[in-house]
């Protein structure tokens, strides 16, 4: 059980992560405090706990969207590439059928 500060305080942290993971979390943590700390007009450690995981969760959020919308973008040019690749390979298709056909029945 690792034990971290925040904000000059220690915490005995439990978690199904490793160590060093806790450590780096409660190391962004306390980094997001200190900064919603110097812009905040409260000393109040609730307040100032409430202020910073809300920044914490709107960056979850924007970096969720900006995911989702990687995602979507991904997908738009894996649809535009196997189009491609379809159109790439029917041509190649038809050559392969026409040159078949025409060997098979002995006219060509």
């Amino acid at each position: 059980m690792p034990t971290v500060e925040i904000c000059g305080h220690l915490y005995n942290i439990r978690g199904e992560d490793s160590a060093e993971t806790i450590r780096v979390l409660a190391g962004y943590v306390d980094q997001r405090m200190r900064q919603v700390a110097q812009q905040a007009d409260t000393s109040d450690a609730g307040r100032l706990a409430i202020l910073t995981a809300l920044n914490i969760a709107d960056d979850f959020y924007q970096t969720r969207k900006a995911l989702e919308r990687r995602g979507a973008e991904i997908a738009e040019q894996a649809l535009e590439l196997a189009e491609t690749l379809d159109a790439a390979t029917a041509g190649s298709n038809d050559d392969t059928v026409s040159a078949n056909t025409t060997g098979t029945d002995g006219s060509g």
